[in-house]
């Protein structure tokens, strides 16, 4: 897994560093939920094991955090065997705020 943080001039603060802490933790039992919304609008790979079996690089982006916002944060996903048709897309990112997944956006 890559990882991006946004933390502005400086070090990841200790609120980013805790979030990444807890979602290394939680993202076992987060996994099965992530992969069903990539199946539920992949062209190609429609069931959680095949997302699984294809996922080919994973990062994820912690924004910057303020004191009593909401955290939001995203995980972007590709695949492998991607043809670059316009039917097969290989970017897909998740978005989440707090713990709920809040939407996911379709790249190339």
């Amino acid at each position: 897994m890559q990882l991006d943080i946004d933390a502005g001039d400086g070090q990841p603060t200790s609120a980013q560093r805790e979030l990444f802490r807890e979602l290394v933790s939680r993202y076992p039992t987060m996994w099965p939920e992530i992969a069903e919304e990539l199946a539920s609008i992949h062209p190609r790979w429609k069931t959680v094991e095949s997302v699984t079996k294809h996922v080919d690089e994973v990062l994820l982006s912690l924004d910057f955090i303020v004191n009593g916002e909401p955290l939001t944060w995203s995980i972007d996903y590709t695949f492998d065997a991607c043809d670059d048709s316009e039917d097969d897309f290989c970017g897909y990112t998740v978005n989440f705020v707090d713990w709920k997944i809040v939407g996911v956006d379709v790249g190339d």
